[in-house]
C-alpha cells in the first residue's frame, strides 16, 4: 500500500551547504522513477526551516542534514516530530556514528542516509519514503536489529498521517517486523 496516492511528492532540502542543495535538486529533478518531486523550499538550517513551514509550505518529506549551524538537524527532527509530526524526515548526513543514528532515530525520522551514497541509492530513497514511508540502508537496520536484541523495543515506523486509515482498514501496527527494508 503507497502512502502518497498522488504522483506528485513534495520535498523540502535543509542543509547548511548551497552547493549540496543544488546539486541535490538537480538529481531529483533528473529523477525518473515512479512518482515526481516537487521543491517546496530550501533552507540552510532549522531557523529558516521553521520559517517557511510557518508560511504554510509544509513538504511531504523532508531531506535534512545534522551538522548546521544556527539550528542543527537534532534540533530540527525534534521541533518537527513536536510540531508537524505527519512530515517525513530523510536524514541525509556525513555523520554516520550508531549515536547519530541512533538519536535521530528517537527522534522519529523515517530514512537515513550517508552522503557518501550513490545517485541510484538516493533516488530509490526517495522512492521508498514516498511509497512506503521509509528508507533505511542495511547499517541502520543491523544498527536497530542490535538495539532490539539488547533493549527489546520494536521502533514504529508509521507516520500519524497514516494510522487512522490502517486502523479503519484493519491494517495491523507496522513495527520492524512488518517493514520492507532495503
Amino acid at each position: 500500500m503507497e502512502l502518497i496516492a498522488e504522483q506528485t511528492v513534495t520535498l523540502a532540502i535543509v542543509d547548511d551547504h548551497n552547493l549540496f542543495r543544488k546539486g541535490l535538486i538537480s538529481l531529483i529533478n533528473l529523477s525518473q522513477g515512479r512518482y515526481s518531486y516537487k521543491l517546496l523550499f530550501e533552507a540552510g538550517n532549522g531557523e529558516e526551516m521553521q520559517i517557511n513551514l510557518k508560511e504554510g509550505l509544509v513538504p511531504d518529506i523532508i531531506l535534512l542534514d545534522i551538522d548546521m549551524h544556527i539550528m542543527d538537524g537534532y534540533k530540527s527532527a525534534e521541533w518537527l516530530r513536536e510540531n508537524y509530526p505527519a512530515i517525513r524526515i530523510l536524514v541525509v548526513t556525513m555523520y554516520n556514528s550508531d549515536d547519530a543514528i541512533r538519536k535521530m532515530l528517537r527522534y522519529g525520522v523515517k530514512g537515513y542516509l550517508s552522503k557518501h551514497i550513490d545517485v541510484e541509492d538516493m533516488q530509490a530513497a526517495l522512492e521508498n519514503m514516498a511509497g512506503k514511508g521509509f528508507h533505511f540502508s542495511n547499517r541502520v537496520i543491523q544498527l536497530v536489529a542490535g538495539n532490539i536484541k539488547q533493549e527489546g523495543e520494536l521502533p514504529n515506523f508509521e507516520s500519524p498521517r497514516d494510522t487512522p486509515f490502517k486502523k479503519r482498514a484493519g491494517f495491523p501496527p507496522m513495527g520492524l517486523h512488518g517493514a520492507h527494508l532495503c
